[in-house]
């Protein structure tokens, strides 16, 4: 396995804690060990929003608060049942955008990540020479 994958859906958060779920799947390639992707994905197959962040800041925001840039995650419980849960909020153009979404799929997808390449493991997995062709635009372009 090379991959871990999960479906999520996250409801707006804010003063109405309403609007309207966003299907979105989160996931993790061992080749880009420091890397957790969210995928936000349309409802009629069309155009996909994609955010990366951080293994570490994912971790930490099941926790407590983390992030201080585009992307902040903290815990947080839904009024209307008291689940708890974890905002992940986006900042875009000066926009935030809270999003709420249950904390149990996202530790199960931690769990499954570590098992994939374990905390501390990460550097072992990149492909430094990959890493700087993609940096500067030659995909494939093989160095010497």
């Amino acid at each position: 396995m090379n991959t871990v994958a999960y479906r999520l859906t996250l409801w707006p958060y804010g003063e109405d804690h309403g609007g309207t779920p966003l299907r979105a799947l989160v996931s993790y390639h061992r080749s880009d060990p420091y890397c957790v992707r969210l995928t936000f994905l349309s409802a009629r197959g069309g155009t996909t929003v994609e955010w990366q962040f951080s293994r570490d800041l994912l971790a930490c925001g099941l926790i407590t608060h983390a992030g201080v840039g585009d992307v902040r995650i903290e815990p947080a419980l839904r009024d209307a049942d008291m689940e708890l849960g974890v905002t992940l909020t986006l900042v875009s153009d000066g926009d935030s955008f809270p999003l709420w979404t249950p904390s149990a799929p996202l530790w199960r997808f931690l769990r499954d990540t570590y098992a994939l390449v374990p905390i501390g493991a990460e550097s072992g997995r990149l492909d430094i020479d990959e890493a700087i062709d993609r940096l500067l635009g030659n995909p494939g372009e093989v160095t010497s």
